[in-house]
């Protein structure tokens, strides 16, 4: 009977190992293997990503190209002395110098021009858009009825692109100073809006909040308050569908149907100083039968009876109701305990074209068109001469 190698017990035989049977990879080699697995996966990743970005860079330049053509078949005119593309490997950025708009706005060819301008987007949500464009801005319309020019220090907006309309948009401005036909500035100028375009009905369609510092609008003096806001802060909200832009049907006939379904601005705060007034108040705003508005409101005045005063002056409000006015509401004033301006809570309510102030009609509100053809007048009927008029008999 043979017998095993070297003629070892059984025993012995089973303690027998071959040195391949316990081989190990040495740590370095192990080490390197990692290493050259994760390299091999970050450069397969990097040249994927490399790819898709140079892809995607293509692409919005080329939606650049489509929009220019686009509004050149619309008569107006997009342009730019250049484009850089840049930003890689994280954003998508587009730099343009000098660019320039001309087209149709409200009606008015207006032309802008500015210093720069850049675009900026992640790969992966090309729809976020964000861009700044400060330093020098020149804007005028073909009538030369309007001519601005000027500088902002910081000009930022963020965009999130719907179907028709951007889903929010937000503003940011600072050092803000435009002069020519008019005087626009601002310290600074925040703006949010969001619009949801599934509303029909009971949600909130539209909501937009602003608030700044020291903002001058062409208001033209409006009741001698001058034209500067030393603060602004306001939150609204709009109820029921908001169609924005360019819809079939006309404004009234949009109108009538928001309203109809229960639209309603709801004013959520809204202070401001303006001149000699303060004013702080929340409340609602909607439309009546005649499309006109339509609210009611809770309001803290400071600087009121010089306001009312004024409008007198102006013949703005007629000197009885101002005469009745201050003395009915002289007594619900309250000066505070530092000796400031004294101030008045009241119930503001606007119904039949008349703002009221408590119980007390203080000032007619011309009638808003919304671009109505105005109704033909009804034919007066004819008066009758009964006495010289033909015999029946």
């Amino acid at each position: 009977m043979a017998r095993r190698p070297n003629d070892q017990p059984d025993r012995d035989w089973q303690d027998y190992h071959h040195p391949a049977m316990s081989y190990e990879t040495p740590k370095q080699l192990r080490r390197f293997r990692a290493g050259m697995a994760v390299l091999m996966s970050v450069g397969l990743v990097a040249g994927l990503w490399t790819g898709l970005w140079f892809i995607a860079s293509h692409y919005v330049q080329s939606e650049v190209e489509h929009l220019v053509a686009t509004e050149a078949a619309r008569a107006a005119e997009v342009g730019f002395d250049a484009m850089v593309v840049s930003g890689f490997p994280s954003r998508i950025v587009l730099t343009f110098s000098n660019p320039r708009y001309s087209g149709l706005l409200a009606g008015d060819t207006v032309a802008w021009r500015g210093e720069a301008l850049t675009l900026s987007a992640r790969p992966w949500l090309p729809w976020h858009l964000h861009a700044d464009a400060p330093g020098h801005h020149e804007i005028e319309t073909i009538d030369g009825r309007v001519s601005l020019s000027g500088d902002v220090a910081r000009l930022s907006l963020d965009v999130v692109l719907g179907d028709a309309w951007p889903e929010r948009l937000t503003l940011d401005l600072q050092g803000l100073n435009l002069s020519g036909s008019h005087a626009i500035s601002a310290d600074a100028l925040a703006l949010d809006l969001t619009h949801d375009a599934a509303v029909t009905a009971g949600g909130t369609g539209l909501a937009l909040a602003v608030s700044g510092t020291n903002v001058t609008l062409p208001l033209g003096g409006a009741w001698r308050l001058g034209d500067r806001f030393d603060s602004i802060d306001a939150v609204l909200s709009v109820t029921g569908p908001v169609q924005l832009g360019p819809l079939a049907g006309s404004l009234p006939e949009r109108l009538s149907q928001w309203r109809d379904v229960g639209g309603a601005v709801q004013v959520e705060r809204l202070s401001a100083r303006i001149g000699s007034l303060g004013l702080a108040t929340t409340g609602t705003l909607a439309l009546d039968g005649e499309l006109q508005p339509v609210g009611a409101f809770t309001a803290k005045f400071e600087g009121l009876f010089q306001l009312i005063e004024t409008l007198r002056k102006q013949g703005i409000v007629r000197d009885g109701d101002a005469v009745l006015a201050t003395m009915a509401l002289s007594a619900m004033s309250k000066r505070p305990p530092d000796g400031g301006a004294p101030t008045i809570n009241l119930a503001v309510s606007v119904q039949d074209r008349k703002l009221s102030l408590g119980v007390i009609p203080i000032l007619e509100l011309p009638v808003i068109n919304w671009g109505q053809t105005p109704r033909d007048a009804v034919p007066e009927p004819p008066v009758r001469d009964y006495k010289n008029g033909p015999s029946i008999y």
